[in-house]
């Protein structure tokens, strides 16, 4: 049919008669405003004057794990001295059973709150505690709510499901107020944050801005890396599917751990370039749960957009007089680079460093990222040690 016969036909059906123009016309014009005013407000910037390049030219330290003896130098070194220090226990806020880790120290010299990502789990990062302990800081780490052996909304242990970001962000203010405050020994606490724990730990100090005395945040959740949807696109789709009730079911493009086509490590989008940690944690996750917290529900969708609109909002941003160390992976594809301007734009006291060729999990990089990185980790932390 061409073109012609094909309006005729339209025009018999009715389809561009004047009011379905009109209405057609009318609505196209609404979702144009609702666009316009929904990024005016939501609005990112696309560089931020403050960010360094972080220098990778370090000399090599023994600390620090070989990559090419990962595997051995875990089982055989790491774990065993972070276990031996290493307690657990559960506490309960508002119904939730949330989990954690603590790895006390008979003279620690600070202590440091870990805030894990979006489908992690606390024993994750052993590694960072291994190093964190050597350099005498006390460590402590929750599954947040969701995640891990902590409580969770759902009965399918790999659907990460949660209509409120204010329930990981409460659960993170008391497990600090009740659990580490009173075995902080009287010395300084930083909170380290990556990813969604991240966008949690600075949306908590926005919140309680004297509840620690520093905060790092690795590659934070501040806004979604969503290729080809814009926000104003993703975000009344999430909530009108949770309006219908959908929220409690995988959101597009999530699904369930498979364990015949999740089994072997081959991420579609790695989050460490480091073949050797990536693929060590994901036969160690498999060693604790065959059907690990692996996808987002709708409710979990929208929360995390309503958690990174929050999160920079510069009135809540300004509230964070801590300093703050900020670290941007330039191969990271999970989170938009233009959260991290925007924050680092609106901050009161900030670092910002920018980690070339490192991908989204910069603790578990190869050893050319991770040496440097940890080294600005551990200057970081003394510094604020030192402050008054």
């Amino acid at each position: 049919m061409n073109s012609t016969g094909l309006s005729s036909t339209l025009n018999q059906k009715g389809l561009f008669t004047r009011p379905y123009l009109i209405a057609a016309l009318a609505v196209l014009l609404l979702f144009l405003v609702y666009a316009g005013i929904y990024t005016f407000y939501n609005g990112y910037d696309e560089r931020s004057a403050r960010q360094k390049e972080l220098n990778l030219n370090v000399p090599v330290d023994s600390l620090y794990l070989s990559q090419r003896q990962y595997a051995r130098q875990m089982d055989s070194l790491v774990l065993p001295y972070v276990k031996a220090r290493q307690t657990s226990g559960y506490f309960t806020h508002q119904d939730r059973r949330i989990a954690y880790h603590q790895y006390r120290l008979a003279a620690p010299i600070g202590n440091v709150i870990i805030s894990h990502g979006f489908t992690e789990r606390k024993e994750k990062y052993q590694e960072m505690v291994y190093y964190c302990l050597k350099k005498g800081y006390q460590v402590f780490i929750l599954d947040h709510f969701g995640h891990g052996s902590s409580s969770r909304a759902s009965s399918d242990s790999s659907l990460v499901h949660c209509s409120d970001y204010h329930v990981w962000v409460d659960d993170l203010q008391t497990f600090i107020a009740t659990i580490v405050h009173p075995q902080a020994n009287g010395q300084k606490t930083i909170l380290y944050g990556h990813s969604m724990g991240g966008g949690i730990a600075a949306r908590t100090l926005e919140e309680y801005p004297q509840l620690v005395d520093g905060l790092i945040l690795n590659t934070p959740l501040f806004k979604l890396l969503i290729e080809g949807i814009p926000d104003f696109a993703g975000d009344p789709v999430a909530r009108t599917l949770v309006s219908l009730g959908k929220g409690s079911t995988y959101a597009l493009g999530a699904r369930a751990f498979d364990l015949k086509k999740d089994k072997v490590y081959h991420p579609l989008i790695p989050a460490t370039y480091c073949d050797e940690k990536g693929a060590y944690w994901h036969r160690y996750t498999l060693g604790l749960t065959q059907h690990p917290s692996f996808g987002a529900s709708w409710a979990t969708a929208s929360t995390l957009m309503d958690l990174t609109h929050s999160v920079v909002k510069r009135t809540n941003v300004e509230k964070i007089t801590i300093p703050i160390l900020l670290f941007q992976a330039e191969r990271d594809g999970y989170v938009d680079p233009k959260g991290h301007f925007t924050f680092a734009n609106r901050a009161r006291n900030l670092e910002f460093y920018r980690v070339k060729g490192a991908g989204h999990e910069i603790y578990l990089e190869s050893n050319v990222y991770t040496i440097p990185y940890f080294q600005e980790v551990f200057r970081f932390m003394g510094n604020v040690k030192k402050r008054q």
